[in-house]
């Protein structure tokens, strides 16, 4: 009995302690929010909140005239050794008010960029946030970082254009790649900000929209070049160069491939070479693997190029792809391929 009576109040002590604690931690937000909700225990902290409301000027004192969107970062402490509250981008307005801000925060960082995306200038502004009140902040004495406009450069670099046998000839589009207050941005290639040019057009040429393209032909067809692009942002021109270099990939089959008849095979081999642009010829032997450029019914291809048809391969023409790694010592470390068609006729293997 004795034992009975010191069990039953075991239960209830533990009863009781579950219910106090049940209802002093009272029911949370799942969510993930910088929010502190004070539970009735005085030891919790509770930040209080304000709002604040950003005016800015565009096309006058603050902000640049080709301001389209602004992010504004807010920080509680000294910048040093700030943490970062708060931060999100904003279409342009005249004011762009951020609520539910802690009054811990003591600076906001506005960063403004133009409609590409691009860098344009940097505000540094302390606030005070008082307690639900909508506090006006003046930017048109903040602090300012301009688009310090260092470097540019081209990619890729460098251009690598190719000839082919069949007359094939590559393009590459380029990119420009700026460095802005410190960060790196994509350039957008447009005639009022970029402006190409190329040293040798007898070997490439360079549209106004960065596309490279060589302009030889034939099996002759090798060299190199420099082009250079000159770009602008706010205000500042920086220039970049890059070399260009025209290579020729020929590879063509030893036997007849122009007529291969319904149910018949190519088997015949190959023959390659490479010219580099400075017109150095190489024998190509190994590191070649061919393939249908898409599926046709009943031809397959294997990876040392042989060609078989079926009795029911459709007439006409299709292509396959000739790749080639220039994997020798000193070599230039690229894939090269080619495209060449193969004509499928009506009849029997011979």
């Amino acid at each position: 009995m004795k034992n009975l009576i010191q069990a039953r109040r075991i239960l209830l002590a533990l009863f009781t302690v579950s219910f106090i604690t049940l209802f002093s931690v009272g029911c949370g937000d799942g969510g993930n929010r910088d929010v502190f909700v004070a539970t009735g225990n005085s030891n919790v902290p509770q930040i209080a909140t304000g709002n604040l409301a950003f005016n800015f000027v565009r096309a006058q004192t603050t902000l640049p005239s080709s301001t389209s969107t602004v992010r504004i970062d807010l920080y509680s402490g000294t910048v040093a050794s700030a943490n970062l509250v708060f931060s999100e981008r904003f279409a342009f307005a005249n004011t762009i008010t951020v609520t539910g801000v802690p009054v811990n925060v003591t600076t906001a960082i506005v960063t403004v960029f133009d409609s590409n995306g691009l860098f344009l200038t940097r505000l540094s502004v302390p606030v005070t946030v008082a307690a639900n009140q909508t506090t006006q902040i003046d930017t048109s004495t903040a602090s300012t970082v301009a688009a310090d406009f260092t470097n540019l450069a081209v990619q890729p670099n460098p251009i690598n254009l190719l000839l082919g046998t069949f007359s094939q000839t590559t393009s590459t589009q380029s990119q420009l790649v700026g460095t802005i207050a410190g960060e790196n941005y994509f350039l957008p290639i447009v005639n009022s900000t970029a402006n190409f040019s190329i040293a040798n057009t007898s070997v490439a040429n360079v549209s106004s929209a960065g596309v490279f393209d060589t302009t030889l032909s034939g099996s002759g067809g090798f060299g190199n070049t420099t082009a250079s692009v000159t770009y602008t942002v706010a205000g500042q021109q920086r220039t970049a160069n890059v070399d260009v270099f025209v290579r020729f990939f020929f590879i063509a089959p030893i036997g007849s491939i122009n007529q291969i008849p319904q149910g018949g095979t190519y088997n015949s081999g190959w023959g390659a070479f490479f010219r580099d642009s400075n017109g150095t010829q190489t024998t190509i032997t190994n590191n070649v693997t061919f393939a249908l450029a898409s599926p046709v019914q009943g031809v397959t291809v294997s990876s040392a190029g042989v060609v078989t048809t079926s009795s029911n391969t459709p007439t006409g023409t299709f292509n396959i792809i000739a790749t080639w790694v220039d994997g020798r010592t000193n070599g230039t470390g690229l894939t090269f391929t080619q495209t060449i068609p193969v004509t499928v006729v009506s009849g029997q293997s011979m």
